[in-house]
């Protein structure tokens, strides 16, 4: 028993060091130059290897995708999990956010593309990525912040589980949105998008 264990943890560190060579490689060559041959080359393997692990570029793509937002949802926890004023928080939560798309831009628009097509990608992804448990996992980390800062008088009392669905699903749409253009500085637009989130789209000044 013992020894299958170990088994299945070398293979398990066998397929993560495949994704991360993926990761890099895509992040440094961009997505249509990045090949399996390249993949292999940076894994420290030979190109067949991957195939015993991953049966296709599209199933390396997908377990890449899952690994990326892991990391990002562990970045999150880190955000989420300090106390401060609601401001500062969320003006982390988005830096954290964009920060991340920045980073993994050419990953995450073949990871797009391949998982969903050019056809209506954006209602496949929002039907992809609720079915996730990392997806899940980030709503309820949402949920548990916002509910904390209503609590402190710092939010409305709202149902905190809408509004995290409210504010993930808008987060969404500005990430696809930046991954198509992404010209707007992050500092930028995460200052608007804070004001947004606690002063609505009132054009009235506020005292």
């Amino acid at each position: 028993m013992i020894h299958e264990s170990k088994e299945a943890l070398v293979e398990e560190f066998r397929r993560d060091s495949i994704v991360a060579a993926a990761l890099r490689v895509i992040a440094r060559k961009g997505a249509q130059a990045a090949t399996m041959q390249e993949i292999a080359d940076a894994a420290g393997i030979a190109k067949g290897t991957i195939y015993l692990y991953f049966s296709s570029r599209e199933a390396l793509i997908e377990r890449a995708g899952d690994h990326a937002f892991r990391e990002l949802l562990a970045r999150l926890q880190g955000v989420l999990g300090e106390d401060g004023p609601l401001r500062e928080r969320l003006r982390e939560l988005f830096l954290a956010l964009f920060s991340f798309f920045d980073e993994n831009k050419e990953f995450l628009r073949v990871h797009m593309e391949i998982k969903y097509g050019e056809v209506d990608a954006a209602a496949d992804a929002r039907r992809g990525r609720r079915s996730k448990p990392v997806y899940q996992q980030y709503l309820a980390l949402l949920e548990r912040f916002l509910a904390r800062a209503i609590e402190r008088g710092e939010a409305k009392r709202v149902d905190a589980g809408r509004l995290a669905a409210f504010l993930a699903e808008g987060m969404s749409a500005v990430l696809l949105k930046r991954l198509s253009d992404g010209a707007i500085p992050r500092e930028e637009e995460a200052e608007w998008l804070v004001d947004l989130v606690l002063h609505g789209l009132s054009a009235e000044e506020r005292a």
